[in-house]
């Protein structure tokens, strides 16, 4: 079952970046600019077959979209690629049989999306930190504008009182 759910979930990528090139009703010739016939293309598009990394690579290049965005399902297909996941998902895909890729493909996305993970909550960190500092500074302004208004209204001994 997670196997049938990883190559439909790619099966749909490679639709999408077919799309991009070809629109709805390009399946044929993007499959003649592959080299590969249309009903090959269709069974990679279903989720019945896995294609080869330098089959995507390939498709992806012919529509300008991130190889390794397709691949492991993260960020947009038009973004900029996430380069850690390309070399572990292109042995993945050419150095293992189909029943092992699955295993492979999906450790190196979880380990793609670890990292991701691990990235973002060192940023919060950061952000969180720098919340922080400014909430402090706003406090010190804030005090600071409360002392000068003193001085300009209030104190019975400031010159801008008003009388």
């Amino acid at each position: 079952m997670a196997a049938q759910t990883l190559f439909d979930a790619i099966g749909a990528r490679l639709r999408a970046v077919r799309s991009i090139k070809y629109g709805g009703r390009g399946q044929q010739a993007c499959a003649r600019a592959l080299g590969i016939a249309q009903s090959t293309l269709s069974e990679y598009e279903g989720g019945k077959r896995l294609p080869s990394y330098e089959l995507v690579r390939r498709l992806c290049e012919l529509a300008g979209c991130s190889t390794p965005n397709v691949v492991s399902g993260y960020g947009d297909i038009r973004g900029p690629d996430v380069p850690e996941a390309a070399d572990a998902i292109a042995q993945a895909v050419e150095a293992y049989g189909p029943e092992e890729r699955v295993d492979v493909i999906k450790g190196a996305a979880v380990d793609v999306l670890l990292t991701r993970l691990e990235s973002e909550q060192d940023r919060n960190r950061e952000l969180s930190e720098e919340n922080g500092r400014l909430r402090s500074r706003v406090k010190t302004l804030e005090h600071q504008l409360q002392e000068a208004d003193c001085r300009c209204r209030d104190c019975k001994d400031s010159p801008n009182r008003k009388r």
